[in-house]
């Protein structure tokens, strides 16, 4: 047993649905699906040498309360504080991962994480740096071009992606030219796996900035205008492409299209985050083509060929002994939730789903409907109070781990959104954050949390006990990292995971 006891509670507050979004589609992620975590003594943000450490101390932590919590294919972890420089960035850890021809190695990292289901976790860092509408730029890193909702897309789509190679069989060899490029330093280690006759560490696991992706992963919408001349532009839709949906295991190879790439007359930073909404620019070279099936030549076809569409994911929110979180913090984290589910689906061209529920109340989309029994019908409402309730601090875990608030709010819900024809939502500023006091829920209000999540996964395999660290790097490091972070990429590229 841990010496250092985490309290895990839920929160139940009043739920409501995006206007415009089929009841049967997805369902309406509230405050009551986000699962607060406390950090006693600051047991889990403290002496995190390894970047995957912070992540497997709280997936830990979620157990140990409650092994039956063990029902997770991914978590989205966010903090009500700085994590400090190595974490206070998005980042997603590979947990646990079999696939062939993605051009990424098995990864088994499930007894430091203590599970036995969980694939991926996602450190949404520090929840204040996020916009407060997740359809605005992202800001906590400059020149970023992805919206919050795209930077969660981003993070769990490095489970899959962007790790490719191909090879058009013309006698020239792997070729890795759609994936970003830092040239390497003279620290880098001789001898090591060539692609396009550089170092393979010296590629990133992001799209290069003149790949054709349409990506969340990075990459540009490009269009050509010309015999040598392209428009690189951002409207705002920036998915999982094609090809991504491949790597996911979501489309067939006969259902990817022709992919490209530009060679520029002048070559620019490869590395370089999309052009940012709204804007574009000309870039002059030449087309350079490419098929899934040199994918398929470079790396090997994709095993198996397709992956259950369907994610179930929790959304999670760690914060400081006597310092609870705020009632705006954690519609924030709701609101969020919200807008992924939708966002997933749309951006998957409705191929996949994620459930960020906690009683599994979501029910799939068209595309991807959820196998077995009809989700459960969502909760009564509430009835409205002035305070929302967030864990006391003096609340302690017993053997069930959890507690609830069964109270509501009226003014902490996510807020709504219309959505366009490109699938997301117009910038609506969300509901304004409160000040810093006044709006942290009383602990009066602490009521027992009785499991209400059918099923259970049984105690986790391989992992009873508190966090132990491993390998630094196991698993594959996966940062969104802006340009100007090349030191730390190096870094990264040295350990073999660039």
């Amino acid at each position: 047993m841990c010496k250092e006891l985490v309290v895990v509670t839920f929160l139940l507050i009043a739920s409501s649905h995006l206007p415009g979004i089929p009841r049967h589609a997805r369902a309406a992620v509230t405050s009551t699906d986000v699962l607060l975590v406390e950090d006693v003594n600051n047991s889990l943000t403290s002496h995190n040498l390894w970047p995957h450490s912070y992540l497997s101390k709280v997936a830990c932590a979620i157990l140990e309360a409650d092994p039956k919590r063990d029902l997770y294919d991914v978590i989205f972890v966010f903090a009500t504080k700085s994590l400090g420089f190595l974490h206070n960035i998005p980042m997603g850890i590979t947990v646990f991962q079999n696939q062939g021809g993605i051009g990424k190695g098995p990864t088994n990292l499930s007894s430091e994480f203590c599970t036995g289901r969980l694939k991926h976790a996602v450190n949404m860092a520090q929840v204040d740096d996020l916009p407060d509408d997740p359809d605005r730029i992202y800001t906590a890193v400059s020149e970023m071009s992805l919206t919050g909702v795209q930077v969660m897309a981003h993070e769990l789509g490095h489970y899959w992606l962007a790790h490719s190679s191909f090879d058009r069989g013309d006698g020239y060899g792997r070729q890795c030219l759609l994936r970003a490029f830092i040239p390497p330093t003279d620290e880098s280690s001789p001898g090591g796996r060539m692609c396009s006759g550089q170092p393979e560490s010296a590629y990133t696991l992001h799209w290069s900035y003149y790949f054709a992706s349409e990506s969340v992963m990075f990459g540009n919408q490009i269009e050509q205008i010309g015999e040598r001349l392209f428009r690189f532009y951002n409207d705002g839709g920036l998915r999982y492409g094609p090809l991504d949906q491949y790597l996911m295991g979501l489309r067939g190879a006969d259902e990817v299209g022709p992919l490209f790439y530009v060679r520029p007359d002048v070559m620019g930073n490869s590395a370089r985050f999309p052009v940012m909404p709204g804007t574009e620019k000309e870039v002059s070279g030449r087309r350079e083509e490419f098929t899934v099936d040199d994918i398929i030549l470079a790396d090997g076809a994709r095993v198996p060929p397709t992956d259950p569409c369907h994610w179930k994911g929790a959304l999670v929110l760690v914060y400081s002994t006597g310092r609870p979180p705020t009632t705006t913090q954690i519609a924030k984290v709701a609101r969020y939730g919200a807008r992924f589910e939708d966002f997933y689906a749309w951006a998957t061209d409705d191929r996949g789903a994620i459930d960020l529920t906690i009683d599994n109340r979501g029910a799939g989309t068209e595309g991807c409907p959820v196998d077995g029994e009809e989700p459960d019908p969502l909760p009564p409402d509430p009835s409205p109070s002035p305070d929302v309730v967030a864990p006391d601090p003096d609340v302690k875990a017993h053997d069930a781990g959890l507690a609830r608030a069964d109270t509501g709010s009226s003014g902490g819900e996510p807020a709504d959104m219309n959505h366009d024809d490109a699938g997301q939502a117009p910038p609506s500023g969300g509901p304004p954050d409160g000040p810093s006091t006044g709006d942290v829920p009383t602990s009066a209000e602490i009521a027992r949390w009785s499991d209400r999540a059918p099923g259970s996964a049984g105690p986790s395999s391989g992992g009873g006990g508190c966090h132990t660290t491993g390998s630094p790097f196991a698993g594959g490091l996966l940062l969104l990292l802006p340009g100007s972070l090349i030191a730390w990429t190096r870094l990264r590229a040295r350990a073999g995971h660039a």
